[in-house]
């Protein structure tokens, strides 16, 4: 029992000495007022969000008579495309047939665009004599209906020959 007794005064004893010790100021102490630069690549930037009005101003969508009114200006653009295609469909021998059957459907492509084009200008010309009954703008609605006729047998014609030549 006396055995029991000393035991447990060595465990008070212990536990006595590492509370002293703990309440000790300790030998090291932190600075907890050291600043770190740190330096974000592009990768680890937090997103930041945009200025709701800033994306409201700058996220209107195109009009449909915008989208035609761009359509329109690119139409001396692809007169010139159309010359070079017909010219490198003429120029190319046909064994090489990647580079030839790429130049068709690119002219073929070329030439539905413009039938498309010309359709809805067309169809917008037909709406605007309709309401104000004008003869000039009926006229210049039946000439681009023409056109686009035209551009789709161009169409049809390029993608014909694109399609029964065997060697493409």
């Amino acid at each position: 029992m006396w055995q029991m007794r000393t035991l447990n005064l060595a465990i008070v004893g212990v536990l006595v000495l590492g509370a002293s010790a703990w309440a000790q100021k300790a030998k090291y102490t932190r600075q907890q007022d050291v600043k770190v630069d740190v330096k974000l690549s592009d990768r680890v930037k937090p997103i930041v969000p945009k200025d709701p009005k800033d994306t409201q101003q700058q996220e209107q969508p195109l009009s449909a008579d915008q989208v035609l009114a761009v359509e329109g200006l690119v139409g001396d653009l692809r007169a010139e495309q159309e010359q070079i295609l017909v010219k490198l469909i003429s120029d190319t021998p046909d064994r090489n047939v990647d580079e030839k059957s790429d130049y068709y459907f690119r002219l073929g492509e070329l030439y539905a665009k413009q039938q498309r084009y010309w359709r809805l200008r067309g169809a917008e010309l037909a709406i605007q004599a309709d309401q104000t009954k004008n003869a000039k703008t009926r006229a210049e609605g039946q000439a681009a209906i023409d056109k686009a006729k035209q551009y789709m047998v161009k169409t049809i014609k390029t993608y014909q020959a694109l399609t029964t030549n065997d060697a493409f």
